[in-house]
């Protein structure tokens, strides 16, 4: 070990700008020039040849360890003074607190005094066995990563940011390492998904909307006798990603001013991208339907001299008589590309046919 003074006279010190510390009753003159706080930045510096905790202390022993600064206030006054280390301790590395031209000969200088022990050191500094890293989760949730990590990588110290949804991990360097590569590996986004929601109505005659292909003649086989007609076709975009919501809010049918309601609610329980199955939790399936009624106006028929036409009625008008609301509950798994018929609204008066794809 070696002692300041050896260190100062060898050194031919770059940060001869800075005061002496200044004493405790000299603290309210500043003993570098004042600082607005905004002005103040922080730089880190890795020493090579020393640790951190002892530069930091030859460091203080030998100039200004200190920068005093201005926190302004509002209204009237020069605002309070303030003073903060220059020089702080983060991990294996110092932090140098300073405006920009400060922060640069503050640098100089412990380069050059991590330059010299080095020189009187026989054997390099040995390196950090501790690490800190930190990772910003761009797709998983917060919960889900801190119960992972709690499992598969139990050693290591862990420190949740809510607000920026980050993990801060310390700990061992190899450890500390596994958990990040951990969790970048399963922190990647979810596949999307596009859900096909066909209604399909069961006709007796001749079918203005027809249902083909390979669902129509499974329809049909379904219910003897009846025509597949759409009633319905919506689309929607998720996520595959487990507890991923989905909703769909649509209108269907040919009523423009009095439309029929469907609503679709469900979670993304599992996607197992393998089997390429998709499982839906807590379906929930409504539809309100308006019910109309036919109206008959009858005209006043004026009497009538010979040779003069009857006056017409005009045609039967329809007004709704009530809202017909039916509903199901159901979990629900899926296969990539396949329709299925989940269920049916008014008895089997409306099916509900789902099928999805995956980006």
């Amino acid at each position: 070990m070696f002692s300041p003074i050896i260190l100062l006279t060898a050194l031919v010190l770059p940060y001869h700008t800075c005061n002496a510390r200044p004493s405790q009753d000299s603290a309210a003159a500043p003993a570098t020039a004042q600082l607005t706080e905004d002005q103040i930045g922080l730089t880190l510096f890795r020493p090579i040849h020393s640790n951190a905790r002892d530069l930091i202390n030859y460091a203080k022993d030998l100039t200004e360890s200190s920068v005093q600064f201005v926190v302004k206030s509002v209204g009237a006054g020069r605002g309070e003074l303030r003073r903060r280390d220059r020089f702080v301790q983060i991990e294996s590395s110092i932090g140098v607190q300073d405006d920009e031209a400060g922060r640069k000969r503050a640098i100089d200088f412990l380069t050059e005094l991590d330059a010299f022990i080095g020189q009187n050191h026989k054997e390099p500094v040995a390196e950090a066995t501790s690490l800190v890293r930190t990772v910003r989760l761009r797709s998983m949730g917060v919960g889900s990563a801190m119960q992972l990590l709690d499992a598969l990588a139990g050693k290591v110290e862990k420190q949740v940011v809510a607000e920026t949804g980050t993990i801060v991990l310390r700990g061992a360097t190899e450890d500390v390492a596994r958990a990040e590569s951990l969790l970048i590996e399963v922190d990647k986004p979810a596949p999307q998904m596009m859900l096909h929601v066909t209604l399909v109505e069961l006709v007796d005659g001749v079918p203005e909307h027809p249902i083909g292909g390979q669902l129509g003649d499974a329809l049909m086989k379904l219910m003897p006798g009846k025509q597949p007609e759409r009633a319905g076709a919506f689309m929607l975009r998720a996520s595959v990603a487990g507890n991923a919501p989905i909703e769909l809010l649509s209108t269907f049918g040919g009523n423009v001013e009095v439309p029929a309601r469907f609503t679709l609610v469900a979670r993304s329980r599992s996607w197992d991208a393998e089997r390429k199955v998709l499982t839906l939790g807590g379906c929930e399936v409504r539809s309100e339907r308006p019910r109309f009624a036919p109206v008959v106006t009858i005209a006043a028929q004026a009497a009538t001299g010979a040779g003069q036409p009857v006056a017409q009625q005009p045609a039967p008008q329809e007004v709704v008589a009530g809202i017909d609301k039916e509903g199901f509950s159901t979990d629900l798994t899926l296969n990539l590309g396949q329709d299925t018929v989940v269920g049916s609204l008014g008895g089997n008066a409306l099916l509900v046919v789902l099928r999805f794809t995956v980006d």
